[in-house]
């Protein structure tokens, strides 16, 4: 089983980094454990984010919201996590600058869930929907997610 669940926002930047792996072996600065082709995400370097960030394992699971659709689109194992503006600057853009709280997914499922079904096997209120990265504390909710979502570990 998964030691955490956490959940993040995507915006139409998970279609350049996350649906689409990318070539990473010309980025010299990046740590040894992050592999030359990946699939990135990250969040903004916050208070609050870096708190939740730095809880991150490696084989952790992330649920991916995508605000544009209103709708989860993705989830997939943490490989990886570091900081760096590397990612902003060549992929994201200028509206993404403060997004250096990156992490690596590997196992990408796409999925189309609605938010509703997500938040009642999570027990959340009917509109709640992410606002960036947050981990799923309760255990019930981490295994009921796991089961209903099919996000058993690969063996």
């Amino acid at each position: 089983m998964w030691k955490d669940i956490f959940l993040d926002t995507v915006n139409e930047d998970f279609q350049t980094t996350v649906a689409t792996p990318i070539d990473l072996s010309n980025h010299s600065s990046l740590p040894d454990d992050i592999p030359s082709t990946a699939r990135v995400w990250g969040s903004n370097d916050g208070q609050q984010n870096r708190d939740i960030f730095e809880s991150i394992d490696k084989g952790d699971y992330v649920f991916l919201y995508g605000v544009d659709k209103g709708r989860y689109v993705a989830g997939g194992i943490i490989q990886a996590t570091c900081k760096t503006d590397l990612f902003a600057e060549d992929y994201w853009g200028e509206k993404s600058a403060n997004r250096k709280l990156i992490y690596i997914i590997s196992d990408l499922q796409q999925v189309d869930i609605s938010v509703s079904e997500v938040n009642d096997v999570l027990g959340y209120e009917d509109i709640y929907h992410p606002h960036g990265l947050q981990r799923v504390a309760d255990e019930r909710q981490k295994r009921d997610a796991i089961s209903k979502f099919g996000l058993e570990k690969p063996s």
